[in-house]
């Protein structure tokens, strides 16, 4: 019941980054502009546990792409939204 608890309320964490992405301007300091957004969400979240720690890796991976133009805003959240699904 717990770890189901954990996935359920780290799926509502993507979903909030997924609204925030929507609402930045990214073509000014990628990097700086997404510290910032996960820096206001984990205080309003702290830390997760272990139940989610795949789905955190595979969220940093696609973070560091984004950062790094490696990938667009369109398919950083095709990957959110995947990982999101892959929870509930």
């Amino acid at each position: 019941m717990q770890r189901n608890f954990v996935r359920q309320e780290y799926a509502n964490f993507l979903r909030k980054l997924l609204y925030s992405i929507d609402h930045i301007d990214w073509r000014v300091n990628r990097s700086a502009q997404m510290t910032k957004l996960l820096c206001h969400l984990e205080k309003r979240h702290g830390s997760w546990p272990k139940d989610v720690e795949e789905e955190q890796k595979q969220v940093e991976l696609a973070i560091d792409r984004f950062e790094k133009e490696e990938i667009s805003e369109m398919d950083f959240g095709r990957k959110l939204v995947e990982i999101m699904k892959s929870l509930e």
